[in-house]
């Protein structure tokens, strides 16, 4: 019998452990009732009420974002690796996205793919100074943007192989 700990499922061979870190990092689809659901779908709409805050009320909401929400990224981060990978928006999308049948990303394409990410890093880095710190349409528009570049990939490649493992910015 197959096991999440297993990774062998022929009943011919023997089932040994996985290492602890395979068994963190391996993705499961969860079912409908699933806690993360709640947790993902809350996520969803705090970063809609970001989204519409910035938007038409750019002062305090980007100070509430570049203040308090990123600065806690990190912080989780330190945590718990997985809570925000499990719950991050992007992500959700990405996932909501995935299609049966899914590819994996090319190994040729894969060698490569970290470099867009890169690439966004050294041009959006410098850019919040002058655009996503003080234009909150600016940072509604670059999330949207992410947002539309995790459901294109989550319907092109399984699970989080084109966007999440690649491009994203967190």
């Amino acid at each position: 019998a197959s096991s999440p700990m297993c990774c062998r499922s022929s009943a011919r061979q023997s089932c040994a452990p996985m290492p602890f870190s395979a068994t963190m990092t391996r993705v499961h689809a969860p079912s409908p009732s699933h806690p993360w659901h709640l947790l993902q779908g809350a996520m969803l709409l705090a970063t809609l009420a970001c989204l519409v805050a910035v938007w038409l009320s750019p002062e305090p909401s980007l100070s509430l974002f570049w203040g308090v929400v990123v600065p806690l990224l990190p912080f989780s981060f330190l945590v718990t690796p997985l809570l925000w990978r499990g719950v991050c928006p992007l992500a959700t999308l990405n996932m909501l996205a995935n299609t049966p049948g899914g590819r994996r990303l090319p190994s040729r394409v894969s060698r490569w793919a970290g470099a867009p990410a890169m690439l966004a890093l050294f041009v959006l880095v410098p850019a919040r100074h002058f655009a996503f710190n003080v234009r909150g349409e600016a940072l509604a528009l670059l999330v949207v943007g992410a947002a539309v570049a995790a459901v294109v990939l989550g319907r092109r490649y399984e699970a989080r192989a084109g966007f999440c493992n690649y491009l994203c910015p967190v």
